[in-house]
């Protein structure tokens, strides 16, 4: 999957959807996805959280069969982005960028 950082998503609702592209009515219906870009398993996500914020803990990787759920779900899970991309012209960031991002406005 790509973890979304909620301020990269809340500027791109902000500066596109409400500024730009809405001013025509017809439009209001069209559905977009948004997330940040690259993608990363869980795992790896925990590790580079760990790597930012310095935490001494001991992160253990886990498959999908270890979490059963009543409902299936994909093996890949990346949303695609690219009506976004096109239509806005922005620069989506990588998922990473975003997390440390993330992570020192929130240890300041």
């Amino acid at each position: 999957g790509t973890p979304t950082y909620a301020r990269d998503l809340a500027e791109i609702c902000m500066n596109f959807f409400v500024n730009e592209y809405f001013v025509d009515d017809s439009k209001r219906s069209d559905i977009f996805h948004y997330s940040n870009s690259g993608c990363t398993t869980w795992f790896e996500f925990a590790k580079e959280i760990k790597k930012l914020s310095g935490f001494n803990s001991k992160i253990v990787p886990a498959t999908s069969e270890n979490f059963l759920t009543k409902a299936k779900r994909p093996k890949y899970s990346v949303l695609d982005t690219s009506k976004i991309k096109k239509i806005s012209n922005c620069k989506i960031p990588n998922w990473d960028e975003s997390l440390s991002k993330c992570l020192s406005i929130n240890n300041n």
